[in-house]
């Protein structure tokens, strides 16, 4: 989802939220009126591809996946349809970290990218 907002945010003038906070608009009415309205398409584009790429992972693995493996999506789908509430909230604390430690990743991949190029960041090169 991240790589199809960002090319929206960097196609956005950045003069259009300063000049929304200068005709009046509080922040949180400037990101509600002017900025969402110009990321929707990146932000509908990146939530239907995670959509698609969740529900590609599940469906090819459960159906060529053995009677006897489990991948992780088959395996969370089934464990949640009982009411083994501990395989739940393992699974939920499962998803979190997982999640986090792919968040910290782009994070610092965007870090590191963004040092090696002056540019990126706003900054002329000396």
């Amino acid at each position: 989802m991240y790589l199809s907002v960002l090319p929206r945010l960097r196609q956005m003038d950045p003069a259009l939220y300063e000049a929304a906070l200068d005709l009046g608009c509080t922040e949180g009415q400037t990101i509600r009126k002017v900025v969402l309205p110009q990321i929707a398409p990146g932000v509908f584009s990146g939530f239907m591809l995670s959509i698609t790429l969740t529900l590609d992972d599940y469906f090819i693995s459960t159906y060529t996946k053995p009677a006897t493996f489990d991948t992780i999506s088959t395996y969370v789908v089934n464990a949640t349809r009982g009411s083994q509430t501990e395989i739940k909230t393992a699974l939920w604390a499962l998803s979190t970290v997982i999640f986090l430690v792919v968040v910290l990743v782009v994070f610092a991949m965007n870090r590191s990218a963004s040092r090696g190029n002056p540019a990126a960041d706003g900054r002329k090169g000396a």
